[in-house]
C-alpha cells in the first residue's frame, strides 16, 4: 500500500515528466488563429453595423436641415444651419459694476 507521501511524490514526478504539448501538436498555432478569425469576424460586424445605419443618419440630417429650411426667416446658409442672428431688441445688458455700487 503507498502512503500519502509516496503518492504526492509520484505526482510530482509525473507532472515534471509531462510534455510541455499537453494540448496536442501545434496547439498555440490553433488558438492564434482562432483570435485571427475572431478579430476580423468583429471587424466585419462593426463594419456592417455602420453600414447599415449610414442612410438612416443620412436621412435624419436631411430632415432637420429641411426642418430648419421651413423654420427659418430667411434662405441664407447661416439661418438653414441654425446660426440666425438674434435681433438687439432681444439681447439684455447687465452692468455689473453698475448694480453693485449704486
Amino acid at each position: 500500500m503507498m502512503t500519502e507521501e509516496d503518492h504526492d511524490n509520484l505526482i510530482k514526478e509525473m507532472l515534471f515528466n509531462r510534455n510541455g504539448e499537453s494540448f496536442g501538436p501545434f496547439f498555440a498555432e490553433r488558438v492564434i488563429n482562432q483570435v485571427k478569425s475572431l478579430q476580423q469576424e468583429v471587424e466585419y460586424q462593426l463594419f456592417s453595423f455602420s453600414k447599415k445605419y449610414q442612410l438612416v443618419a443620412i436621412g435624419l440630417v436631411m430632415a432637420l436641415l429641411a426642418l430648419n429650411i421651413i423654420f427659418s426667416d430667411s434662405l441664407s446658409f447661416k439661418s438653414i444651419l441654425g446660426f440666425e442672428e438674434e435681433a438687439p431688441t432681444e439681447i439684455v445688458q447687465i452692468d455689473l459694476y453698475q448694480d453693485l455700487t449704486e
